[in-house]
This record gives structure tokens, sequence and C-alpha cells, in this order.
């Protein structure tokens, strides 16, 4: 047996796993070449949450201007305190969706599982730390009303905001075509009230000029091994 079968052997009984990295199939290499090769100036974060996404691409090797959108206080609080050493991330306090007003956030035991839609019994049983703790009201905006103040020509949007991703594209009807790339959370089976699944939302980004490149595995039952969510990452066609 070679060493680094013992090793990894020794890691997983620690829960920890070790493999090799290959950046011609590794997803969040695949990820940043897109980014890459499309050549996008802006990114928008939306459902920030604490940082995590902005985080990732900018230590992986995107240097453009980030924006993340964090509706609820104290994951804002813990945001601004990961973009403010950097010139380059900003974030803002509100949500975005279909219309300009206010809404009721239900925040959740593990912070990034708020959704301003209630969550489903049958998410709470495949993830307990998805449930309830408290609401707050929270100030939402439409993407229309934010993307014209800035300039950048090839903006690539990630949504992920806890079945509420129709209702982020639906505040986007003006700005859509200025949009190149979009990283948008699909779910395949319900796990909010009243959101639009996987193939819905599928359907809609192909019918708007856009090409599905790469789906990234997310939440699963721990029960069951069934995918709940992926990450659609979707680039306009030439």
């Amino acid at each position: 047996m070679d060493k680094i079968t013992l090793i990894r052997e020794y890691l997983h009984r620690l829960g920890i796993d070790l493999i090799r990295y290959h950046p011609e199939v590794h997803p969040l290499a695949r990820r940043m070449r897109l980014l890459a090769k499309h050549r996008i100036d802006m990114v928008f974060d939306v459902g920030a949450n604490t940082g995590q996404f902005a985080r990732e691409i900018r230590t992986h090797g995107y240097h453009g201007p980030i924006v993340s959108f964090e509706p609820m206080t104290e994951a804002f609080r813990i945001l601004s305190e990961r973009f403010r050493p950097d010139p380059l991330w900003k974030g803002e306090n509100f949500a975005l969706g279909e219309t300009e007003g206010q809404a009721r956030i239900h925040i959740s035991q593990n912070s990034f599982s708020s959704s301003i839609l209630d969550i489903l019994p049958s998410h709470v049983r495949s993830a307990p730390a998805s449930s309830c703790s408290g609401q707050e009201t929270i100030n939402v905006r439409t993407l229309d009303s934010v993307i014209s103040g800035y300039s950048p020509k090839k903006f690539y949007v990630k949504i992920d905001t806890q079945g509420f991703e129709d209702r982020v594209l639906n505040g986007a009807q003006q700005c859509l075509h200025r949009i190149v790339g979009i990283q948008i959370e699909m779910s395949f089976v319900p796990l909010y009230e009243g959101q639009v699944l996987f193939l819905d939302l599928f359907k809609r980004l192909t019918n708007n000029g856009f090409t599905l490149m790469a789906l990234e595995p997310g939440f699963a039952d721990p029960g069951t091994d069934q995918l709940l969510q992926a990450d659609g990452i979707f680039y306009r066609s030439p």
C-alpha cells in the first residue's frame, strides 16, 4: 500500500478526503476558466450570506470587481468585515427580487438556508439546521434598478437566494441582455413554498439565449442520497 493511500485512509477516519486536483475537470477550475474566457468584468454575488462565494473566486484568480448583496443584518456584518480590506469588493445590505419594497425573511439556524419563502418540512428533515430561528424585515430592490449604476459590459450574476431565484430574474427584465453569465441555485424537488424548480429555470434561461455550461452538485438528502440542489452555470450563446 503506497503512502498516499495510507494518508487517505487515515484522513477518511477523520472525516476528510484527499483527492487529486485535475484542472481540466475540476468544477471550480472550470468555473474560473469560463470567467476568464468570457472576460467577465463585474460579478454580482446575489444572496452573499457571509461572502463564501466571493472569497472562493477571489482566492482562485478572479481579480475584478465584486458586489455582494446580503439583506440580513448579522450576515452582512460578517460580510462587511471580509470585503472591507478588498478595494474591488463591496457589499449592499438589501435583497434582490421582482419588486422594490420590504419583505420578511425567515432566518435559518445555519444562516445560509434563510429565505423570504417559507421553508418546507421536507427541507428541515434533510437538514435540521435549516429550520427557522427568527425573522427580520429587509429591504428589496431589483436588478434592473441596481445594474444601471454600473458600467462594465460583461456581468456575471450568481444567484443563491433559497427558492427566490425566479423572482430575482423577474426583476431583471430590462437588464438581462447585459448579463453574460449566470450561476443559479436550482432545486430538483420543492424545498421552499412556491419556488420554481430546475426544469422551469433551465427552460427560462435557455429561451433567453443562455446555454448550460456546467452543473455543480450541491445539497443532498443524507438519508436517501438524493441530490436536491445544484448550481447551474449558464453563458450566453455566441
